[in-house]
């Protein structure tokens, strides 16, 4: 906050607020698993409900601009999980925010989890009716480093990552 404050250049501004959305996510899913009963395991649907809130709150966005809507069904996970999937999650709903509802433009954000059948254990769904991902913007070919870091983790974790860009953007996380 005291460098974000002090910095004149707004790019540097803009850079560590983002840097701030990050570490606040990690520090989220370490809050959850602290308060909870087992240590070794936090609920990703009550991480995911707070996360929305909290970058809705750090983007200041109205509630007449912007709706929220989550499907989250409860699931747990373990930490080494829930930090990768968290930050992912931070960052395309940090973009929504950030960019599908240029100008004053009114839109939703949803976010869906549910539980899928194994091999894959859960589907993460980020969604926003704004203006769209451009068609070449291809995450692990990015020049910000919020798609960089989702395309990254998406490796870490042996995840599936699909970008549907038919009405807004829809990012689908299988894993």
């Amino acid at each position: 906050n005291l460098q974000a404050y002090q910095a004149r250049n707004p790019e540097l501004t803009s850079i560590l607020k983002d840097c701030q959305t990050r570490i606040r996510s990690m520090a989220l899913v370490h809050e959850h698993l602290y308060k909870s009963s087992n240590l070794s395991r936090i609920n990703f649907a009550e991480y995911l409900n707070r996360l929305l809130i909290h970058l809705y709150n750090v983007h200041r966005q109205s509630q007449e601009k912007i709706e929220l809507e989550s499907e989250l069904e409860e699931i747990f996970l373990e930490i080494g999980q829930a930090i990768p999937l968290g930050l992912m999650a931070s960052e395309i709903i940090s973009n929504s925010f950030k960019h599908a509802f240029p100008g004053g433009r009114k839109g939703k954000v949803k976010v869906s989890l549910q539980k899928l059948e194994p091999p894959r254990s859960l589907r993460l769904e980020i969604s926003d009716n704004g203006v769209g991902l451009p068609d070449n913007l291809k995450p692990e070919e990015s020049q910000t480093f919020g798609l960089q870091l989702v395309a990254l983790l998406k490796d870490q974790i042996e995840a599936f990552l699909e970008i549907d860009r038919s009405e807004g953007t829809r990012f689908v996380i299988i894993w």
